[in-house]
Parts: structure tokens; sequence; C-alpha cells
């Protein structure tokens, strides 16, 4: 296996870790009712299993996107190719910032739906770095 069937690999596992968390966050956000007065993590974290693996599995969504940013500089697949990696990176944290404030803000909607926009962006930044990394190995 060579270092362009990591890189594919790992942003597989990114896509696949972000759909796991697309519909963990639709539960969360359909099912799960966080308690007023909530305002630490502690309090988060205990307030649902679910809403306990959505935060858990965001750290690790950052880490394994993080990493494939590195596997894709190492790699060389191209500019471009590299910085739509970094932009998945940065979109990530984006919908985790906006999580957040839809936790501290009583579950707005609206962070609800920069949450799946920035999904939506991510997911199509990783395809992007997916092209390239199809296209450095050929």
């Amino acid at each position: 296996m060579d270092k362009y069937d990591r890189l594919t690999q790992s942003l597989r596992l990114v896509s696949l870790l972000l759909l796991i968390q697309f519909l963990l966050g639709m539960y969360v956000n359909l099912y799960v009712s966080i308690p007023s007065g909530t305002n630490s993590f502690a309090d988060y974290m205990s307030a649902s299993p679910v809403l306990a693996a959505h935060i858990i599995l965001a750290f690790f969504i950052i880490l394994a996107d993080f990493m494939a940013l590195f596997m894709a500089i190492h790699a060389r697949i191209g500019n471009f190719h590299i910085f739509s990696v970094m932009l998945s990176l940065i979109t990530i944290v984006a919908a985790g910032i906006s999580g957040l404030l839809f936790l501290m803000a009583g579950q707005g909607n609206i962070y609800s739906y920069l949450m799946a926009f920035f999904f939506l962006i991510s997911f199509a930044f990783i395809g992007f770095g997916m092209t390239g990394a199809r296209k450095a190995k050929s």
C-alpha cells in the first residue's frame, strides 16, 4: 500500500466518521433536550449518552482530518487538493464551533443549520482531496 492509498483510506475514514456524526447530530437535534442552566462541559456530557458520543466523535474527526492533511502534504497531491483537505479541516472545526454555540444558545436552530452546512462543505472538500490522491497515484 503506497502513500496515496493510505491517504485515500484516511479520507474515507473521515467521510465515514462525518456521516456517523451527522446522524448523531440529527438525533441530538430532534430528541435530546439540554436542561436549562447547563453551562459546563461535564453537564453537556452527562445530558445524554448520544450527545456525549457526538462530542467525543467530533474530537476524533478533527484529529483524523488533521492527520489526513499531513498525509496529503507528504503525498504531494497538488496544491489545490492539499488546500481542499485543509479547508475540510477548517470547516469541520467551524461545525464544531457551531455545535458549541448550539448548546450554549439553548439549541438555537441557526447553529444546527450551520453545523449541517459546514458538514456538507467539508464533505465536498474531502472529495476533492480524494480526487487529488487518485490523480497523483496515476
